[in-house]
C-alpha cells in the first residue's frame, strides 16, 4: 500500500457506572419508660472500564506486506503483521512512531451504616433480680424500707440512656460511646477489584527503510511478532460485588452485635444488677435457721437421675439423706438469708470473732465480698467459711454480712468482669466503679474507723482493692481489719494503700497451688496442702470446676476439702500479715 501518512489506532470499549442506595428503619416502644431504635444503611458501587477488544491494523498473511508512506507511520495499539518470511515484508517512511494502549477494568463497592437506640426511664432489671426482689423486698418495701444502696450506679445515672438499638443494654457513660462507635465502624465493609493489561503495537520483522533517527530508534524498539496481543479485559461484575459487600457488612454487624451482647452482660452484671448485702436469719440464740426451700431443692437434686418408681421408700430416704449429707460436707448453704435494707445498713451490728493477730475475741462489723462464678448461695457459703470463726472454729452466722457480686449468665461475660476489675476499674476517670466496689468504699467510709472486718475471696479482692484506691487519702481506717483469700489482686500493692489509711496490714490466706492467688494475683503462698499429691492437671481442673480445690478450701474449709486432700484439718487456716509475709 501507498499513502502520504499512515495512522493505525485500536479503539477501546468503555463503560462507567456509579450508584448509591440507602435505607432507614426505626422502632419505638412506649410502656414502662420509652425506648426507640433506628438505623441507616447505605451502599455505593462504582465501575470504570476501558479495554481494546479487537486490534486494528494490516494483516497481510503469508504474502507479506509492502507499505510505502511518504511521511509518517504511527501505530496506537495497532499492528502490521504477516506470516511471511522477513524478506517478503517491507516498510518505508520518513519517520515511524508507536504507542501501546493501557487497558483497565475496575470496580469498587462499599456498605456502611449507623444504628443507635435511645431510652428514657427504661426498666433494665433482669428477670433474676425481679425474682429476688419478690423474695427479699416486696413485702418490706410496702412497709417503707428501701434498697437503693444495693445499686448505687442506678441511683446516680441519668434516665436518658443510649445503646445500639431498642433492646440492648443502654447507658450514658464511656461504654455506650465505645459500643455504638465500635459496632458501627467495624461493621462497615468495602471491596475493590482491579485488573489491567497492555494492548501492544506490533510489527512483523521485515526490511525497514526509515529516514530520520528517531523513527529508526522507534522501529527497533517496537515489539516484533506475527500475532496480535490484544490482552482484552472483561468488565467487572460490579453488581455481584455490591451484593457481596452488603452481605459481608450484615454478617459483620451481626457478629459484632453478638460480641456486644457479651460485653452488655458483663456491663449489666457490674453496673445494672442489684449487688445485695445479705445476712443470715438467726433465732434468738443466734443459731442459723434452715431454709426449707433449699433443703427441698437438695431432695429434688438427689432423685433427679433415679428411677424412683422402682425404689422403695427406705431406699429413697437413704439416697436423699446421703446426698444432703454430702452437699453439707461441701459447705453448701442450707440456711435462710435476708437482704439488708438501707435502714439496716445504716446500723450494722457487730459480731464477736477471734482476732487474727492476737487470738483473742474482738467485736466488729463483718462483711465479705465473693469471687468469680458465685451464685447467691455460693457467696453465702464462703461468707461463713472464709473469714472469721469463734475459738472452737465454728462458723459464725449471726451478724455476718456479705455483698453479693452476682454471676453473669455466661462464662465469657464473667471473665470479662474479672478482666475489667483487674485492669480497668476506676482508671483514668473513664472506667467507673462497680456496684460492689462502691459499696465496699461506702462501708469503709462509714465503719472503717469504729470497727470493720472486710473479707474478700478471689475476684472479690479486686473489688476491695479498687474500693481502697478510690478512697480519699484522709479517710481513717484505723478500726479496719482486712483478710484476703486466693487473691486475684496483688496483696502487697493493695496493702500499701491500706497501711497508709489504717496503720495495719492485710492478712493473707493463699495456698501455693492456687493458680488465682499465685499466677493471677502474683502473690506468695502462706501454705500448701495437697495430701493426695495431685498433679497440675488435676489441680487445674478442680480449681475451675471442682467442689474442692486449692482455691476454694481456704478459711475453715469443710469436710469435703479434707476428704479430697486440700485440707488436713477443719479449723481456720493460718493467715499471715503482709508485713510478716514479706519477711
Amino acid at each position: 500500500m501507498t499513502a502520504e501518512n499512515l495512522n493505525i489506532e485500536s479503539l477501546q470499549d468503555t463503560a462507567k457506572y456509579a450508584d448509591k442506595q440507602g435505607s432507614v428503619s426505626g422502632q419505638v416502644t412506649v410502656g414502662y419508660g420509652f425506648s426507640a431504635g433506628g438505623s441507616y444503611s447505605r451502599s455505593k458501587v462504582k465501575s470504570n472500564y476501558a479495554s481494546v477488544k479487537t486490534q486494528a491494523g494490516i494483516l497481510a498473511g503469508d504474502g507479506g506486506y509492502d507499505v510505502n508512506v511518504d511521511n509518517k507511520v504511527h501505530l496506537t495499539g495497532g499492528v502490521i503483521l504477516s506470516s511471511a518470511e522477513k524478506n517478503k515484508n517491507s516498510l518505508s517512511a520518513q519517520t515511524f512512531s508507536f504507542e501501546d494502549i493501557q487497558n483497565h477494568s475496575d470496580a469498587e463497592a462499599s456498605a456502611s451504616g449507623f444504628g443507635m437506640g435511645l431510652s428514657v426511664g427504661r426498666d433494665q432489671t433482669s428477670e433474676e433480680d425481679k425474682q429476688q426482689n419478690r423474695v427479699y423486698r416486696d413485702e418490706r418495701e410496702q412497709n417503707g424500707e428501701t434498697f437503693d444502696k444495693a445499686n448505687p450506679n442506678k441511683q446516680h445515672s441519668s434516665p436518658i440512656k443510649f445503646g445500639l438499638g431498642e433492646n440492648d443494654v443502654h447507658s450514658t457513660d464511656f461504654y455506650a460511646l465505645a459500643k455504638i462507635g465500635a459496632v458501627n465502624l467495624l461493621s462497615n465493609e468495602s471491596k475493590s477489584e482491579s485488573s489491567s493489561s497492555i494492548t501492544s503495537s506490533i510489527i512483523s520483522e521485515g526490511n525497514f527503510n526509515i529516514q530520520d533517527k528517531d523513527g529508526q530508534n522507534n522501529i527497533n524498539r517496537i515489539k516484533k511478532g506475527t500475532i496480535e496481543e490484544t490482552n482484552s479485559l472483561e468488565q467487572k461484575d460490579y453488581q455481584s460485588l455490591q451484593k457481596e459487600v452488603e452481605i459481608d457488612s450484615s454478617i459483620k454487624k451481626a457478629f459484632y452485635t453478638n460480641v456486644a451482647g457479651l460485653t452488655d452482660e458483663a456491663y449489666r452484671t457490674m453496673f445494672i444488677a442489684e449487688h445485695r448485702m445479705m445476712g443470715f436469719v438467726t433465732d434468738k440464740n443466734g443459731k442459723s435457721i434452715p431454709d426449707e426451700k433449699l433443703i427441698n431443692k437438695l431432695k429434688d437434686e438427689a432423685l433427679v437421675d433415679l428411677n424412683v418408681a422402682e425404689m422403695s421408700e427406705d431406699e429413697i430416704n437413704t439416697t436423699v439423706l446421703k446426698y444432703i449429707e454430702q452437699e453439707i460436707s461441701k459447705g453448701r448453704n442450707i440456711y435462710q438469708l435476708y437482704e439488708l435494707s438501707d435502714q439496716q445498713r445504716a446500723k450494722l451490728k457487730t459480731t464477736k470473732f477471734i482476732n487474727l493477730e492476737t487470738g483473742e475475741y474482738i467485736d466488729k462489723v463483718v462483711v465479705g465480698f465473693n469471687g468469680i462464678f458465685n451464685q447467691l448461695q455460693n457467696a453465702a457459703k464462703y461468707a461463713v467459711q472464709n473469714y472469721v470463726s469463734d475459738a472452737e472454729n465454728n462458723r459464725l452466722y449471726q451478724n455476718t454480712y456479705f455483698v453479693h457480686f452476682p454471676k453473669a449468665n455466661n462464662t465469657v461475660s464473667e471473665l470479662l468482669v474479672a478482666g475489667y476489675q483487674k485492669y480497668l476499674e476506676g482508671h483514668s476517670g473513664l472506667f467507673g466503679l462497680t456496684n460492689s466496689s462502691i459499696q465496699a468504699r461506702g462501708l469503709m467510709e462509714q465503719y472503717g474507723q469504729s470497727g470493720l472486718f472486710i473479707g474478700a475471696h478471689s475476684r472479690g479482692t479486686l473489688t476491695v482493692s479498687n474500693a481502697l484506691a478510690a478512697l480519699s487519702s484522709d479517710i481513717n481506717l484505723q478500726g479496719t481489719t482486712m483478710k484476703m483469700l486466693g487473691p486475684a489482686a496483688n496483696v502487697e500493692n493493695t496493702d500499701r494503700i491500706f497501711n497508709k489509711l489504717s496503720g495495719h496490714h492485710i492478712f493473707v490466706d493463699n495456698d501455693g497451688n492456687d493458680i488465682v492467688g499465685t499466677l493471677v494475683g502474683f502473690n506468695p503462698s502462706t501454705y500448701t496442702i495437697n495430701t493426695n499429691n495431685y498433679g497440675w492437671g488435676k489441680l487445674l481442673v478442680d480449681s475451675f470446676w471442682g467442689d474442692a480445690s486449692p482455691h476454694n478450701c481456704g478459711g475453715l474449709g469443710n469436710a469435703y476439702c479434707v476428704q479430697q486432700g486440700y485440707r488436713n484439718f477443719e479449723r481456720m487456716a493460718p493467715s499471715i500479715s503482709v508485713k510478716d509475709l514479706e519477711k
